[in-house]
């Protein structure tokens, strides 16, 4: 017999339940920024002002050591030597174009520079001449007397050239050394221009000793009338086509072509660091076979070939390119800009580009402020301070003068440039509903962000 399967009367035999739809409400776990301590944030920019100091400390405030007659030798360059022709120059008090005390500075370094070439090694030959300028006219092109035309008369220089004395051909081509002699009516100029003058006193003396094995000569100008503005830099390249490098100093501002500017002001180290590079410069340029003719540079600077860009990183390395290259590659970030921007736009639609416009807007907005509470600052310093620039003495008053306002206009406009932005963005993605947090928390960013780019780029356009 088959079984029947028995079942347990005790259990209901069980009905299958109908399934009800339950809905269930969930919230969106936004992402949480990271927590910045306000400690760590003030470390950090703590360490940036100090690196900042260093940086500055370690490239404008660290000179050499200034090295006396006997440590130089004869072939180095000697601060204390060069700061003894300061000091006699700057006794005879200011020595003007046209006043006694500029024939009796003449006469000093007149004598100076026979001595040295006494004194010169004997493969070099030393020539000095002191000349005359009896009348003439320049007529400029450019810079501060454009349009203008300089008339002088009886103007006296001195030139000395040094040279090898057994290579004839080294005179057809030659470095020029320049630097005025004369002060304005108020000062005995010791730095303006009396240092020059020793530096280039000290150099010619050093360089005596090395000419013989040079290839083009060197020459020293002391010439008057520069305060005049007759024989600044200005006049040699638009008259005579030459091209070159300009020095000058540039700390203690505020004594410049005053009674002030005084030998007890001359910063130790200061000619040593001047001297030292000037010599070494000489030493190489009037050795190598590479030095253009006067012609070839008036070519390059009407093919703008001889054009160049070029710094130094600490004082370790120098950079140097041509501007053609520069302009290639300024071009080429403004290009990429430009394409982010494009694909940006075709990729966000009409939204992304007003908020591109807003962007704009907040940069143009920043500027603005920056430079509106400045010049406010600017026209308020002469009404109410006895100096009505007193940050020419004390150049780090530029900072709580000038940047502090400049930085709370910027901070004050890119906050306009985000309440315009906010707006826009609030009535752009929600009608009803305000932004949500990750917007609100990302939005001073998305503007910050903005005007970094647009700044950055035009910063390249005027560059180019």
């Amino acid at each position: 017999m088959r079984r029947r399967p028995q079942t347990s009367s005790s259990s209901p035999p069980q009905q299958p339940q109908p399934t009800q739809t339950q809905s269930v409400t969930t919230t969106p776990c936004l992402p949480q920024r990271p927590h910045r301590s306000p400690f760590v944030c003030l470390t950090l920019f703590a360490v940036l002002i100090y690196s900042s100091y260093g940086v500055y400390h370690y490239q404008f405030e660290s000179l050499p050591i200034p090295l006396t007659a006997d440590q130089a030798g004869k072939r180095g360059f000697s601060e204390f030597s060069a700061r003894k022709h300061v000091r006699a120059l700057t006794e005879l008090g200011p020595h003007p174009v046209g006043s006694d005390a500029i024939t009796l500075a003449l006469q000093y370094v007149l004598s100076e520079v026979e001595e040295i070439k006494k004194t010169a090694h004997w493969e070099v030959e030393v020539e000095v001449e002191e000349f005359v300028a009896k009348t003439g006219a320049n007529q400029m092109v450019s810079g501060l007397f454009k349009g203008k035309t300089l008339v002088y008369s009886d103007l006296s220089h001195i030139v000395v050239r040094v040279s090898p004395k057994y290579a004839a051909d080294s005179v057809d081509n030659a470095v020029l050394v320049s630097s005025h002699i004369d002060t304005v009516f108020s000062t005995g100029g010791a730095g303006d221009c009396s240092s020059c003058v020793a530096v280039m006193l000290e150099l010619a003396r050093g360089i005596s000793q090395w000419a013989h094995g040079f290839k083009h000569a060197v020459i020293f100008l002391f010439n008057t009338g520069e305060e005049e503005g007759l024989s600044d830099f200005q006049v040699y390249k638009e008259l005579a086509g030459l091209s070159g490098l300009d020095f000058a100093y540039t700390d203690n501002g505020a004594v410049y072509h005053t009674k002030n500017d005084k030998f007890e002001l001359l910063q130790l180290g200061s000619l040593q660091h001047l001297g030292e590079n000037m010599l070494a410069f000489l030493l190489r340029v009037a050795a190598s076979s590479y030095l253009p003719k006067a012609n070839a540079m008036q070519e390059e600077d009407k093919t703008g070939l001889s054009a160049a860009i070029y710094f130094d990183i600490l004082g370790w390395y120098m950079i140097v390119y041509r501007q053609r290259f520069a302009r290639m590659l300024h071009n080429s970030v403004i290009a990429q800009s430009l394409l982010i921007w494009t694909t940006s736009l075709l990729m966000g639609g009409y939204p992304a580009a007003v908020s591109l416009v807003l962007s704009c807007l907040s940069v143009i907005l920043m500027w603005t402020f920056s430079l509106s509470f400045s010049a406010i600052v600017a026209f308020i310093i002469p009404l109410i301070s006895s100096s009505p620039v007193p940050y020419i003495a004390n150049p780090w008053l530029v900072v709580g003068l000038f940047a502090a306002p400049a930085l709370l206009g910027a901070l004050t406009g890119q906050y306009l440039g985000y309440l315009v932005l906010h707006t826009y963005l609030a009535n752009t993605y929600s009608k009803n509903k305000q932004l949500s947090p990750a917007i609100r928390v990302d939005l001073n960013w998305i503007v910050l962000s903005g005007s970094c780019l647009v700044g950055s780029a035009s910063i390249r356009i005027w560059l180019s």
